[in-house]
C-alpha cells in the first residue's frame, strides 16, 4: 500500500513505484487515492505494481500527466477510456497485460504508445 505520508506530497511531479520485485500491492482505494491527492503528477510509473482493483476512472483527473507506464502490472478489468483523453499525455506504456485489448485513441495527443 502507498504510505499515507506520500499522498500528502501534493506538489509531487514524478512518482516511480517500479522495480519493486512485485512486493508493492495497491489495494482499493490505493490507486484512486493517489489520483485524488497527487494531482500535479507529470510522470507515473507503476511497472510491476500489483494493482488488486480495477484502474479507477479518477486516474483521468491527473491532467498534468505526461507519461504513464502500466507495463507488466496485474491489471483487473478494463482501462478507463478517459485515460486516453488526458490532455498532456504523450507516453503511454501498456505492455504485457494490455495484449489483445482494443483502445480508442481518437482525439488523443499520445505520441508514443507501447503495447508489447
Amino acid at each position: 500500500q502507498i504510505p499515507a505520508e506520500l499522498l500528502e506530497l501534493s506538489r509531487l511531479e514524478v512518482l516511480d513505484l517500479s522495480s519493486n520485485d512485485h512486493h508493492l500491492k495497491l489495494q482499493s482505494p490505493g490507486l484512486a487515492n493517489l489520483a485524488e491527492k497527487l494531482t500535479n503528477l507529470k510522470r507515473l510509473n507503476l511497472t510491476d505494481v500489483n494493482i488488486s482493483s480495477a484502474v479507477p476512472p479518477t486516474l483521468a483527473n491527473l491532467s498534468s500527466l505526461i507519461s504513464l507506464s502500466l507495463s507488466e502490472f496485474f491489471l483487473h478489468g478494463e482501462i478507463p477510456t478517459e485515460i486516453f483523453q488526458l490532455p498532456n499525455l504523450r507516453l503511454l506504456e501498456l505492455k504485457e497485460r494490455a495484449r489483445n485489448r482494443t483502445f480508442q485513441l481518437i482525439r488523443s495527443k499520445i505520441q508514443y504508445l507501447q503495447l508489447g
